[in-house]
């Protein structure tokens, strides 16, 4: 798996599990000690979280950043996303 592609499957599962949380981007972007806006385009693809994130990441959330990906049952493409 590419890189891009890793990078996808992992937010997309970050915003699932945030979703199924009922937590907003306001509600979890203090916690992971980043800004809204910042968490939104992580979530997007659009920007990668640095070291200090996936540090903070199974704190806040309970799980691994590779449990996350792996609770999404079938994770859906970019392709199939669009």
């Amino acid at each position: 798996m590419n890189l891009r592609l890793a990078q996808y499957y992992l937010m997309n599962a970050l915003r699932t599990w945030r979703k199924a949380q009922k937590l907003t981007l306001e509600d979890l972007a203090p916690k992971l000690a980043v800004s809204v806006g910042s968490l939104s385009r992580i979530e997007r693809g659009e920007q990668w979280p640095d070291r200090e994130f996936f540090e903070r990441l199974p704190q806040v959330t309970g799980i691994t950043a590779d449990e996350l990906i792996a609770s999404l049952p079938l994770a859906p493409t970019p392709s199939e996303a669009a």
